[in-house]
């Protein structure tokens, strides 16, 4: 089987630069990545896929050259999960709210569309 761990062990020529491409690309392991970053667990991760699907289709990172385009329809394309993060769980949840990580995980866990564009926008 084919995990995050291994991801680097295979292939020396150019998997390090295909794995920086896909950094910004929809990829489920990118999205897994951001979701362990941001301090989930395995068990949070699970309830999100299970509950909110899309969660796993999204863009994992914004670019970086995304804050540099100046049309308002690519701004508004341009959604990730690591905005969506920034914005409901350590925005909201943890800052605002002041919840514990524990607690906002909860709070996650039980309504995974925080994570969506909408979602995060609304919250």
């Amino acid at each position: 089987s084919f995990s995050l761990s291994n991801r680097n062990q295979v292939g020396g020529d150019g998997s390090r630069e295909r794995e920086q491409e896909s950094q910004y690309s929809y990829n489920i392991d990118s999205i897994i990545e951001v979701l362990i970053e941001a301090g989930l667990t395995g068990k949070d991760i699970a309830a999100i896929f299970t509950h909110t699907p899309a969660v796993s289709m999204m863009k994992a990172r914004k670019d970086n050259q995304a804050g540099l385009s100046s049309s308002p329809s690519s701004s508004s394309m341009e959604h990730s999960l690591e905005e969506s993060l920034e914005r409901a769980y350590h925005g909201v949840l943890c800052s605002v709210i002041k919840l514990r990580k524990y607690d906002a995980r909860k709070v996650l866990r039980s309504c995974p569309g925080l994570l969506t564009k909408r979602g995060s926008v609304s919250s």
